[in-house]
């Protein structure tokens, strides 16, 4: 989230204290991110935390798998520190709230990955993915049935498309982008739809997928260690779910040829399901058109900066070069 969190500083100050046993002597606001119902700290006290809120339960997915990848020795991946309890996390009030070690550096969508980060990327998901899921990991994943998430949001936004205008000039901008590129929208459902049907009929293996693993989710320490952050939607699917990011990518020229030859090298050698790796990149652009939209125009909760940048990304998918158009055109499937 953008805009500051609801639950004041003081509070977190003494949830880090109380509930996980730390020293914490300050904390500040980092404006990361795009999930509407979370926010992101850095919090001191003895060594360098970093905090983040979240509204309603804790996203188990996210706190379960690292703290499992972790454990079995696979670098580049922080784990949540437990509470007191042993939990992974602290309630407080409606919102819970998580810490894990700060790490100082920059996403690689800014900075980039050199020729031997590219290649230790793609070691970290081989080695994930190749890990035993146990029943009780399994049992917090999200589980794959090919039906993207927020497809609830989209008659919500066509209604609101095809009624007054709205007052305020950002509603209005969403609207106006939404009927100049409806029948866009409407392809791409169909496509995703059509793809996932076939999908379900086929038997593909199902691995621990990050879920989320483009390149903003990607830190490059200022050491030059890589890790792999933000595992909220950890999932239990096939590894093109993964895979989607690094081979072809989520739009025209952010992965180039080389670099996903690179990846390869660490990731080993495996021939990609050419329908899956359609799918995912068609269900990634129709949910997050549904997401920011919804944060953009019908989220009561959302701060003005967190609605412009939901504007923001929203619009940018109907760019000529973006992820609406090679979606699209990938092949694989009907």
């Amino acid at each position: 989230m953008l805009d500051p969190s609801p639950v004041p500083d003081a509070a977190l100050l003494a949830c880090a204290r109380e509930q996980f046993g730390l020293a914490a002597t300050a904390i500040t606001f980092l404006p990361l991110g795009y999930d509407a119902n979370a926010w992101a700290y850095r919090l001191e006290a003895d060594e360098t935390y970093f905090l983040k809120v979240r509204r309603g339960d804790a996203a188990r997915p996210g706190l379960l798998a690292p703290r499992y990848v972790h454990d079995h020795n696979i670098e580049g991946v922080l784990a949540p520190l437990p509470a007191r309890d042993g939990t992974l996390w602290a309630r407080l009030g409606e919102f819970t709230v998580t810490l894990q070690p700060f790490v100082a550096g920059r996403d690689a969508w800014d900075s980039g990955l050199s020729d031997a980060q590219w290649v230790a990327f793609g070691e970290l998901l081989r080695r994930t993915h190749a890990l035993p899921v146990p029943p009780e990991l399994a049992a917090h994943l999200v589980a794959e049935t090919f039906t993207p998430d927020y497809l609830d949001y989209l008659p919500q936004l066509a209604a609101r498309a095809h009624g007054p205008t709205p007052d305020d000039a950002l509603g209005a901008e969403l609207v106006a982008v939404w009927r100049a590129n409806e029948a866009t929208i409407a392809a791409l459902r169909a496509r995703t739809t059509a793809l996932g049907e076939q999908l379900r009929r086929a038997e593909q293996p199902r691995v621990l997928c990050h879920a989320d693993a483009h390149l903003g989710n990607v830190l490059v320490g200022d050491d030059g260690r890589l890790w792999l952050i933000d595992w909220d939607g950890a999932a239990l699917a096939p590894r093109e779910r993964d895979l989607m990011f690094v081979i072809g990518g989520i739009a025209d020229g952010q992965v180039s040829p080389r670099q996903t030859e690179l990846f390869r090298r660490g990731y080993g050698p495996v021939e990609p399901d050419a329908t899956a790796l359609a799918y995912y990149r068609c269900a990634w652009a129709l949910q997050d058109i549904a997401a920011f939209g919804h944060t953009a125009l019908l989220d009561d909760t959302a701060g003005e900066a967190t609605r412009r940048e939901a504007l923001r990304l929203f619009a940018g998918y109907f760019e000529p070069m973006e992820l609406m158009a090679l979606a699209l055109r990938s092949t694989g499937g009907p």
